[in-house]
């Protein structure tokens, strides 16, 4: 917002000009360029913020650091660009604020599976509730278990996906499912 404000600022000291014809055009211009000359200097020292997503909400949870949200959409930047681990723990940040997002819980948990750290996965995922689960958070729980190489809780986790029309989750669940039958097999 901070972007556009300040524009919008010298619009509103035309537009004022225009309506009170008593207020004189130079004074009218006058309060558009400090306002543009004021927003400029601002805009310039809040400029780092805005070079990138990961800047903006790093400002952001500095700014409220006991915002569920700011620590949320920082958690968002961090794995959209691959960066999985630090996804994981702005997540469990705002899960700790308290009113995550609804589905903080299960992209914490696909941040640490996807960052290797499987074994807190795992048992993040265990001590976390268990009812009203999506596929997809029964997923990463059955990737996390298939990766610490406990076979029989990803078989289980697995089998709570299966559905008459088939497997439900994201597309890689069949992958994982034939994964585990594979690892099972060999074991026997």
């Amino acid at each position: 917002a901070e972007r556009y404000m300040y524009p919008a600022l010298a619009g509103v000291g035309l537009w004022a000009a225009e309506v009170w014809p008593s207020m004189s055009r130079r004074v009218a211009v006058a309060v558009g360029a400090s306002s543009l000359l004021v927003g400029g200097g601002s805009l310039f020292k809040r400029a780092p913020a805005w070079s990138s997503d990961a800047a903006l909400f790093d400002a952001a949870v500095t700014a409220e650091p006991r915002s569920s949200l700011a620590w949320h959409l920082k958690g968002m930047v961090h794995l959209h660009s691959g960066e999985s681990s630090s996804a994981a723990d702005a997540f469990a940040q705002a899960i700790d604020m308290g009113h995550p997002y609804p589905t903080d819980r299960t992209l914490r948990l696909r941040a640490l599976v996807e960052s290797g750290r499987t074994g807190e996965a795992l048992t993040w995922a265990e001590q976390g509730p268990v009812d009203g689960l999506t596929a997809e958070h029964l997923a990463w729980w059955a990737r996390a278990a298939f990766e610490q190489g406990q076979l029989g809780r990803a078989a289980q986790l697995v089998s709570l996906l299966q559905t008459p029309q088939g497997i439900d989750g994201p597309p890689w669940v069949r992958s994982l499912e034939a994964a585990i039958a594979a690892s099972s097999m060999e074991r026997q």
